[in-house]
């Protein structure tokens, strides 16, 4: 298991030296070349990928944005790259299950669902690039991912929160 600790620090430095900014509705990219080039050297090394850090430093938009950028940049084909956000109700819509319905009981979404989907993604032998945020809601995630190692054509990289991750 591989664990990028990630934070945000950039952007905490544009913010405190220059505090009349309002940067909301602002559209900031911030290139994070030290953790993109991370994942970037950690492709098909046969673990799962670990960005973890505080809330709101940039995890998914670093694996999503960032990194699956440089996957289409090199020639991947979109429909090798699966992404999927536990707490997005678009993408939980794929797999039949409602974001308002786990907040409300307190559960986690049903990896059943979700393992059914990705293989329903995954048609060739070719390589795949699995994209995951907030993967701890998910339950039983640890054993999907363990799974997951099992497949040589899929490598797989997902987000997940300190407080979270560290709660088990």
């Amino acid at each position: 298991l591989l664990v990028l600790f990630f934070c945000g620090k950039i952007l905490l430095v544009e913010w405190w030296v220059n505090p009349q900014n309002n940067l909301r509705g602002v559209k900031m990219i911030i290139n994070r070349d030290y953790y993109l080039q991370q994942l970037i050297n950690a492709k098909h090394n046969g673990m799962i990928k670990v960005i973890t850090g505080l809330r709101r430093s940039g995890k998914s938009f670093l694996l999503f944005e960032l990194f699956d950028k440089h996957l289409t940049d090199i020639g991947v084909d979109s429909a090798h790259i699966i992404k999927f956000a536990f707490d997005s109700q678009d993408y939980l819509d794929l797999i039949g299950e409602d974001l308002l319905d786990i907040n409300i009981k307190k559960r986690k979404v049903d990896p059943k669902k979700f393992n059914e989907y990705i293989k329903s993604k995954i048609v060739d032998k070719d390589m795949y690039y699995l994209l995951l945020d907030e993967i701890q809601l998910l339950d039983n995630f640890e054993a999907v991912l363990n799974g997951y190692l099992r497949k040589d054509n899929l490598d797989v990289y997902v987000t997940g929160s300190n407080a979270k991750f560290l709660s088990k």
